[in-house]
């Protein structure tokens, strides 16, 4: 271990001070940065582990999804935290030489694309005033929409699987076909009240889909 510089006992947050207690046990010396004995002391290597294991890696809202903090060398103003764990972040960030910044997920993960916003911004007006050019734009990326997608043949050894939100029977497998019409909402794959079977060749994309959120 190399020369300590900060230990379990700097913590306010409960949180930190159990992680950084993983370390290792406790000493009877005083610490270098809080004159607290007993703390489990932290060289550079474990400050920087301890960053990214509180503040990264444990940001993630479920598993199928990327953390919401990453680091970076740049701080989003909008980034806060509980306030033992605010304070508890400054010496971390000055003796880890790390920052935090939000890792916004691409607009397109969210079902947003220049194909989708043309579209809309032309059904947003008003048809009977809408000029011939604009009729023209819509029909160019309605055919760039359609050409985008493409034929697939499942082969004998894959699965698709099929997430759907409060089925009344779980463990029925005729659940998970296409949705009842009166469960149909409208979404960029289909109109309200129309049954169209959406599915994926893994499991992510599914929870990713229907918005699941899991609560401990």
């Amino acid at each position: 271990m190399g020369k300590s510089i900060l230990c379990s006992r700097c913590f306010k947050n409960m949180g930190l001070r159990r992680e950084a207690a993983k370390f290792g046990p406790g000493t009877n010396d005083a610490c270098s940065y809080c004159g607290k004995p007993d703390g489990t002391k932290l060289d550079s290597p474990a400050v920087l582990a301890l960053f990214r294991t509180f503040y990264c890696y444990r940001s993630e809202a479920a598993t199928y999804l990327p953390p919401v903090f990453v680091e970076g060398d740049s701080i989003d103003e909008d980034v806060q935290f509980e306030e033992s764990a605010q304070t508890d972040y400054d010496p971390l960030k000055k003796f880890a030489d790390l920052a935090l910044r939000r890792n916004t997920p691409h607009a397109y993960e969210m079902g947003f694309t220049e194909i989708r916003s043309e579209i809309d911004i032309v059904l947003g007006q008003d048809p009977s005033l809408a000029p011939e050019e604009t009729a023209e734009r819509l029909r160019t990326n309605l055919r760039k929409l359609l050409a985008s997608g493409f034929d697939y043949e499942l082969r004998d050894d894959e699965t698709v699987y099929r997430a759907r939100i409060s089925p009344e029977r779980p463990l029925e497998p005729n659940e998970y076909d296409s949705p009842p019409s009166e469960k149909a909402i409208p979404n960029r794959i289909a109109r309200s009240g129309n049954r169209v079977f959406c599915g994926s060749l893994n499991i992510e994309t599914c929870l990713m889909e229907i918005r699941h959120i899991s609560t401990i």
